[in-house]
């Protein structure tokens, strides 16, 4: 990380670190990660790294709202393509909270 200081006026400021960019877990990182995991963890960290789903979405999943099927599935009034899940709720700190439709 690289930190740069600069001082406008006689007013120092704190330095500032540059975050580096990483990019995705490889299939071998996150099966190294979930190894590296108590064991009832390890299903949870495949799960979002196979759906790319964040944690907080993948607590609000709810049944009706994955197909596991080849065909279209209808979920009250939404359609869920094949083998897919609709995130309509992300849980937090016990609670769901339900996405509003966009307009």
């Amino acid at each position: 990380m690289a930190a740069e200081r600069c001082d406008y006026d006689g007013v120092k400021l704190r330095e500032l670190l540059q975050k580096q960019q990483h990019g995705a877990l490889t299939a071998a990182q996150v099966h190294e990660l979930a190894g590296a995991m108590p064991e009832q963890y390890r299903p949870l960290i495949t799960f979002l790294a196979d759906t790319g789903l964040r944690i907080g979405e993948a607590l609000g999943q709810r049944w009706c709202n994955v197909n596991l099927e080849d065909a279209w599935k209808i979920a009250g009034q939404t359609a869920i393509a094949p083998n897919s899940l609709l995130v309509r709720e992300n849980g937090t700190r016990g609670e769901r909270i339900t996405f509003k439709p966009r307009a």
